[in-house]
């Protein structure tokens, strides 16, 4: 249960929010970009989940792996492996190492036609589903959200070709000394020369464990793409939605007791949709509830022990014709 709770944690930061946050900083990207052939856009976060970063969606189908390690009072091995068939894309965490509350618990995603499903031993195998545009903190680390090359004072270095999965890549050096308050830290990256895309990445660096705060070690990460071609996506178990929904619905997020949506619909026709399919299965409506300020309106229902507790917010009190954000809880 403390898995679960972290997760909803990390992912409930807005439900209204409909931007997923950058990381890193722009300050010189734009110098450094000008000034060597390479084309990473390191410091910023993907438009969302389906967009991965390092231009690997150039690759067409892949699978890779990114492995954090750390050597210190706590060891521990982070790992996600990656898939894309070209469309949908599936991320597998797996961390070792840690117990207790640090135990995150391993989880499954997959991205598909906009929308993200996640299950596994860290959600205590309950479906979480939310689409790109919904806010939340970094789900799945990788190699650039702790190396930051447009900070670096100098700009690596083009070392030779070196042949990686039968194409050519650039290997790329650097070794800044210092970054981010790490130490000896070393950095090698090869840069596909067809498609821009990264295709090997490693780094490591002395200092602070950057996830469990357990003292200072040494961390090391290795990124590789492993397989160029066809691959499966695992469809992620146990994220039927058994509630009814009325069809103008966009945005859709559910998580164990709570589904979340935008509607067209105004609040009367909406409460109308919900009493006419609740009604039927032994649910009472209480009376409706109504913010004159904010325009608000709370609608409940009750069966026996339960009850659902439908919220419901203009987006607009200037222009209600832009919809509504609905909240829905079960208590059970």
């Amino acid at each position: 249960m403390q898995r679960l709770l972290w997760l909803i944690v990390i992912l409930v930061v807005s439900i209204t929010a409909c931007q997923v946050n950058t990381q890193g900083s722009s300050s010189n990207s734009s110098e450094i970009d000008a000034a060597k052939p390479y084309k990473l856009d390191l410091d910023k976060a993907p438009a969302n989940l389906g967009e991965l970063k390092m231009n690997l969606n150039q690759l067409g189908p892949f699978h890779s792996r990114f492995t954090l390690e750390f050597e210190g009072q706590t060891d521990w091995v982070y790992q996600v492996d990656t898939r894309s068939d070209g469309a949908n894309i599936e991320f597998q965490l797996v961390v070792n190492g840690v117990e207790g509350n640090l135990d995150l618990g391993d989880v499954q995603l997959v991205n598909t036609s906009g929308q993200n499903y996640m299950s596994g031993p860290a959600t205590d195998e309950q479906c979480f589903q939310f689409p790109d545009t919904f806010e939340t903190e970094p789900l799945f680390l990788g190699p650039t959200e702790f190396i930051h090359l447009a900070e670096f004072s100098t700009l690596p270095e083009e070392t030779g070709t070196e042949s990686i999965l039968g194409r050519d890549a650039v290997h790329y050096t650097a070794s800044p000394g210092s970054h981010l308050g790490w130490q000896d830290v070393s950095v090698s990256f090869w840069l596909d020369t067809q498609t821009q895309a990264v295709l090997k990445y490693e780094f490591s660096a002395t200092g602070n464990d950057p996830l469990y705060l357990k003292g200072d070690g040494k961390i090391h990460g290795f990124f590789e793409v492993l397989e160029i071609g066809p691959q499966e996506i695992r469809e992620i178990p146990n994220c039927v939605i058994d509630f009814p929904l009325p069809d103008e619905v966009e945005g859709l997020i559910h998580f164990p007791g709570m589904l979340a949506f935008t509607t067209t619909l105004r609040p009367a026709k909406l409460n109308k949709f919900y009493a006419q399919a609740l009604e039927p299965e032994g649910w009472t409506q209480e009376k409706p509830q109504t913010n004159p300020q904010t325009q608000d309106k709370v609608f409940e229902y009750s069966s026996q022990n339960s009850s659902i507790i439908m919220h419901v917010v203009p987006l607009n009190l200037k222009d209600f014709s832009e919809g509504y954000q609905v909240e829905i809880y079960f208590d059970e």
